[in-house]
């Protein structure tokens, strides 16, 4: 158990832990288990073990690893949209919303490492019911995304332009951390900046060849 795994159960006696208080402790350490060992590599014994209790108690408050996981992912991705939610509702136009939610999502890379690595961990080896299910979570997401540049465009994209440009945004961003995490020296204001160059741009391209007047086409261009 790490020291902030710890901290949440500070001041109460052993056995006589809230329920409430419990079930987070436990989620915090399933967040670590299966980012470090994966969907597949992680284990009802293991989350147990580490946070010092027994598997009974693990499976009483969450039946299932299919289900433990699955709660991890949504309380991730539920103060994932939280966050870049706040952060666009102060822009005031649409490229500064774009550069407030980057600045949210990076932020919750460096804040919630563990989180995000049970999001966006494309290798854990997560299969069947359980990938469907964060597969539609995620894909919740990219609608909201979609939403938002829905809100700032009007008419001029249909549905699907608006749809197929929230993947490639949300994309971005999972590659882009990736890549992050692996460049100490790059500070979240850069990184921040790479997103919004290439969303922003791409946006701007997209609006202008499907807008009412779009120019004309030729080969692959």
């Amino acid at each position: 158990m790490d020291s902030t795994e710890q901290m949440s159960l500070e001041g109460h006696r052993h056995g006589r832990v809230p329920r409430e208080i419990r079930k987070r402790q436990l989620l915090d350490v399933a967040d670590r288990i299966f980012g470090e060992l994966g969907y597949q590599g992680a284990s009802i014994e293991a989350v147990a073990e580490a946070a010092g209790v027994t598997r009974p108690m693990v499976y009483n408050y969450f039946g299932s690893k299919k289900k433990l996981y699955l709660q991890c992912v949504q309380r991730a991705r539920q103060q994932l949209e939280a966050d870049m939610e706040t952060a666009a509702a102060s822009a005031q136009d649409l490229r500064e919303r774009m550069a407030r939610v980057a600045d949210a999502y990076f932020q919750f890379v460096e804040k919630h490492a563990q989180a995000w690595d049970v999001l966006f961990d494309s290798d854990d080896g997560t299969a069947g019911p359980a990938a469907q299910e964060a597969r539609d979570m995620r894909f919740g997401t990219v609608s909201r995304i979609a939403a938002m540049l829905r809100a700032e465009t009007g008419p001029v994209l249909t549905d699907r332009d608006l749809e197929a440009f929230a993947h490639a945004m949300s994309g971005c961003g999972e590659q882009l951390a990736k890549w992050w995490r692996t460049q100490p020296d790059v500070s979240r204001a850069q990184i921040v900046e790479y997103q919004v160059a290439l969303c922003w741009d791409g946006f701007r391209h997209l609006r202008e060849r499907t807008g009412p007047n779009p120019p004309a086409r030729s080969g692959l261009a």
